[in-house]
C-alpha cells in the first residue's frame, strides 16, 4: 500500500489528496493499530462500549475501533466527514 501512495503522491500537488494519502501511511497506520492494541483490553470492562475519537481525521482510528463498541469520528475540518465516509462507510461522523 506504501509504494501506491508514493507514487500517488509523486504524481499530484494537491493538497487534499496529499492529506489524505498522509492519514493512510505506514507511520499512520502503525500509530493507530498500537493505539488499538494498548487500548482493547480496556474495552472488554463495558457492554457495548461508547468510543468518541476527537480530532479523527479521516476516521482511520475509527474505523480500526469498530469492532469494539460504539464508534464517533469528528474533525474541525468539515471536508474530513465527507471524505472519511467515502473511505470508511462503516464510521459515524
Amino acid at each position: 500500500m506504501d509504494r501506491i501512495l508514493q507514487v500517488i503522491d509523486g504524481m499530484t500537488l494537491d493538497k487534499k489528496v496529499k492529506s489524505i494519502i498522509d492519514s493512510l501511511n505506514d507511520t499512520q497506520t502503525k500509530s493507530k493499530d498500537w493505539l488499538v492494541e494498548k487500548s482493547k483490553e480496556y474495552f472488554t470492562f463495558f457492554n457495548n462500549p461508547k468510543i468518541c475519537v476527537a480530532a479523527g481525521w479521516y476516521g482511520l482510528l475509527a474505523h480500526k475501533l469498530k469492532k469494539y463498541g460504539n464508534v464517533i469520528s469528528f474533525d474541525k475540518d468539515p471536508q474530513c466527514k465527507a471524505i472519511g465516509q467515502k473511505l470508511y462507510e462503516d464510521v459515524t461522523f
